[in-house]
């Protein structure tokens, strides 16, 4: 059974249109990756450790206990934190919980 010219021709220009929606989604997912990677090498040493710890839902008591320093110095660094990354709730900076999965190095 052959295939209509025309049908052969939508299946075609939908299998591209696929192709380029999902190379669109990776190109914004890479950007999104890229833009907090910059955000991430603003912080200084403490900040990423103390921002890793927060990442997975650790309290400024288990932070301070963890990096022995006191909670007033963790709640400093979380203000600094948040004030680089552009976040607000100690929710957001749940999204970088995945960077810290994956053990990527921090360079500063």
């Amino acid at each position: 059974m052959e295939i209509p010219m025309s049908s052969f021709v939508i299946i075609v220009l939908l299998a591209i249109i696929v192709i380029l929606l999902m190379d669109l989604k990776f190109e914004i997912r890479f950007e999104k990756d890229l833009k907090e990677a910059k955000q991430l090498d603003e912080l200084s040493n403490t900040e990423y450790k103390v921002l890793e710890l927060l990442a997975f839902g650790k309290s400024n008591q288990q932070i301070a206990e963890e990096m022995f320093i006191s909670v007033t110095t963790v709640k400093k660094h979380v203000t600094t934190i948040f004030k680089k990354l552009g976040i607000s709730k100690r929710s957001e900076a749940r999204k970088f919980k995945g960077h810290f999965e994956q053990k990527k190095p921090h360079n500063t």
